[in-house]
């Protein structure tokens, strides 16, 4: 499948997003989410991993189950195989840190991007006016190697207009285990911690993402993450951006879609990323 293919595919669902209606208290309701629990919803989850358990155990022995198991884990590897198998193929002595857009390689090598560079940094900065009531800015700093390995470090804040905020920092190892020199998809593993007024809980996440330039100077990029938080909560983010390569700037407009413990916080962000 092509990589054009694949990204057209995970931005559709755009196409049913609709903004959430305007509430009050959004970041206190989130906070406690991510921390309240109860003895009823830990049974459920208790009766239906014995269940799931004794299925298991039935049917081991099961051929035609294990060949569906396997099906299944193909399925579930796909979005890393299928990237990684086209990208190989086009681009088998692809090496080096992601191209900078704006900085052309020698007339006359056949590639549009530098991809002898042994790093890239990039630092963006990004922000939204209240919107329905909630308002956020945020910095985010990502270090990008030769070899296919990325750091990441992003804060963000949070506010409402009554008063109530709340922070979410991340720090993440990021792999490029497909990439070649107009596209790059990655996968990391973060650590995060969310910050507000009941104090602070912390949490675990694996997220999937891309970075392509289909062709100067047009940029986009999409990236999903999950990560459970406390004890039985959540935080998953989801953010589609369109930029325009000005240089070393490249100035954007995303769709910015944050779900802690089931309070939707999403919002338009516009920003600005130097490619250094």
């Amino acid at each position: 499948m092509h990589p054009h293919v694949l990204t057209a595919v995970l931005c559709l669902p755009l196409l049913w997003l609709h903004a959430p209606g305007a509430s009050a208290d959004r970041l206190s309701r989130a906070g406690r989410s991510l921390r309240d629990s109860s003895s009823d919803d830990s049974d459920h989850h208790d009766h239906r991993r014995k269940e799931h358990r004794r299925h298991y155990e039935a049917d081991n022995d099961n051929d035609e189950d294990e060949a569906v198991e396997a099906a299944a884990l193909l399925l579930l590897l796909l979005p890393w195989k299928a990237p990684r198998a086209v990208l190989h193929a086009s681009h088998p002595d692809w090496h080096g840190a992601p191209p900078i857009p704006y900085l052309a390689r020698p007339q006359g090598t056949g590639a549009p991007f530098d991809s002898g560079r042994s790093y890239r940094l990039l630092v963006h900065t990004f922000g939204a006016a209240y919107n329905k009531n909630l308002g956020s800015a945020g910095l985010e700093i990502q270090l990008d190697l030769a070899l296919p390995f990325a750091l990441r470090a992003q804060g963000r804040a949070l506010f409402e207009r009554n008063g109530d905020h709340a922070q979410l920092y991340e720090q993440e190892l990021l792999w490029r285990f497909a990439e070649g020199p107009r596209v790059q998809w990655y996968t990391g593993l973060a650590a995060l911690q969310w910050h507000d007024a009941y104090g602070t809980v912390g949490g675990v996440g694996l997220s999937y993402g891309l970075e392509w330039q289909p062709g100067a100077p047009i940029t986009l990029g999409t990236r999903l993450s999950l990560a459970a938080v406390a004890e039985q909560s959540y935080i998953f983010q989801w953010r589609t951006h369109v930029g325009l390569m000005l240089g070393p700037v490249e100035p954007l407009v995303a769709y910015d879609h944050l779900d802690v413990g089931g309070v939707i916080l999403s919002r338009m962000l516009v920003g600005v990323r130097l490619h250094l």
